[in-house]
């Protein structure tokens, strides 16, 4: 009976890895499991029907019944004694037959998921113990308001800001039409998972510093101690949010007293309803410098849930055929979904944008990471390959980023606005923000580089862009 429950379990991880090999690109890694962990009800539901509701699936499914009845058979066929040892080879056989069809992923599925969770374990312990030092020397006068606005999963080739056919930034471009939106043309995001990118965007550690990202502060409390009152709403961690599966790094009771001055409790529906936090925020500053930080839900996967059909419902699947990549009825409707989603993202971002327009603020939108929406195979998400292909690069990588400057900061800092307009040609690494903002800011730490802010002239264009999973 031991026996059978070893083999079930490890029959169990192995088809999970199965799965995710082929479909996700990837077998059991620390990242992987920190995926798995951190993904919340309403993603789950989006991974069900981006992964499990699809022919793909139920071919997968029908493998395995397919190999639990072989393995049945061998179990009656077999000699009967001694059997300890005969379904110990059974568990071999398929151990050697994962291996070749999987060279890239060594061992076994028990011993990869084993050192995940190792891996994975080692990942909390040093999120727990990031660096606290922020070395502040001084702070001379910048904006009022500094605003990052962190977007999800926002394709750059499904924004009409960069040119896309279908009109799905018409809020965005008509700021830039006024002259207080810039988008930089040239943006890689250095991962294609949130919690990643999250850990690169809130700390001063780029992905090719010289020392481990737990050696290295989160900006915020930079900020915070150089006197910014810094405010972080998530639209999809709440404060509330202490589920051990939910558990990101600036969960941390400790690091949170540290960055941040206020934080969100609720989450909402719809990313509209952040603009309710900002009134929130506006009442307890009291006129002191701010640091505002929003982490919107924006195109994730499954798009159809991240915005109100009754109003932005404007792209239909007719506007799309004949695909260049499918004729299939429910792809196309993830593409106009996804489309319609980056509209409703197109209101949202605008409306936080023309909130401080009356006030001496900057706002820097960019997306976490990019999506493939069935733009040049059958595919919607982000894989996890270990030699990922240029079209992969392109779709899943390449980030929209942008920065509106309101007309009163813009007529009392014209520099500033030169400095924006001349460096929106260059090749940027998003994990280098911290030093555009902290440049932006004033506040003088030795954590600063000038050489990774984009917008001074001596920021280091021949920086080699690097990518992982």
């Amino acid at each position: 009976m031991p026996f059978r429950v070893v083999f079930a379990l490890y029959a169990v991880v192995t088809a999970i890895e199965c799965f995710l090999c082929l479909f996700v690109g990837s077998g059991f890694t620390p990242s992987i499991l920190t995926f798995l962990l951190q993904t919340d009800v309403s993603e789950s539901h989006g991974f069900v029907h981006a992964y499990l509701i699809n022919k793909r699936f139920v071919l997968y499914v029908g493998v395995l019944l397919l190999v639990c009845v072989l393995v049945w058979c061998l179990n009656v066929l077999l000699p009967r004694e001694p059997v300890p040892e005969t379904r110990l080879w059974i568990v071999v056989m398929l151990s050697a037959i994962f291996a070749l069809a999987f060279p890239s992923y060594p061992y076994t599925s028990v011993s990869r998921m084993l050192m995940s969770t190792y891996g994975y374990c080692q990942s909390r312990h040093q999120e727990r113990d990031i660096c606290a030092d922020t070395k502040v020397r001084s702070a001379r006068a910048g904006p009022q308001v500094i605003v990052l606005v962190i977007g999800e999963a926002f394709s750059k080739h499904h924004s009409s800001l960069y040119g896309y056919e279908k009109q799905t930034n018409p809020s965005l471009e008509a700021l830039k039409a006024t002259g207080n939106l810039y988008p930089f043309y040239d943006v890689m995001a250095p991962y294609n998972k949130t919690h990643m990118m999250l850990k690169e965007l809130l700390s001063v550690h780029s992905v090719d510093s010289p020392m481990p990202w737990s050696s290295y502060p989160l900006w915020p409390q930079i900020f915070k101690e150089a006197g910014y009152h810094v405010s972080f709403v998530s639209n999809q961690v709440p404060f509330t949010d202490r589920r051990a599966r939910q558990s990101f790094f600036f969960q941390n009771k400790a690091v949170e007293q540290r960055c941040f001055d206020y934080r969100n409790h609720d989450m909402y529906r719809y990313d509209e309803g952040i603009l309710n936090e900002l009134e929130s925020i506006s009442s307890i500053c009291d006129n002191s410098r701010e640091l505002t930080i929003l982490h919107l839900k924006g195109q994730h996967i499954y798009a159809t849930y991240n915005f109100p059909h009754e109003r932005f419902s404007v792209f239909q699947p007719s506007d799309y055929l004949p695909h260049k990549i499918s004729v299939d009825v429910r792809q196309v409707q993830e593409v106009a979904d996804y489309d319609n989603a980056t509209l409703f993202n197109d209101y949202v971002v605008s409306s936080i944008m023309r909130w401080y327009q009356g006030r001496s603020a900057i706002v820097v939108y960019l997306s976490d990471h990019g999506e493939e929406v069935h733009d040049y195979r059958e595919f919607l998400g982000r894989s996890h390959e270990d030699d990922p292909t240029p079209e992969a690069i392109k779709y899943q990588f390449q980030v929209p980023f942008m920065i509106y400057v309101s007309d009163v900061y813009k007529q009392s800092n014209p520099q500033v606005v030169e400095r924006i307009i001349a460096a929106q040609g260059r090749k940027f690494m998003s994990d280098d923000l911290p030093h555009m903002l902290l440049g932006l800011s004033g506040i003088s730490t030795d954590w600063y580089d000038a050489d990774r802010d984009i917008l001074k002239a001596d920021f280091d264009t021949t920086r080699v862009r690097i990518f992982g999973y």
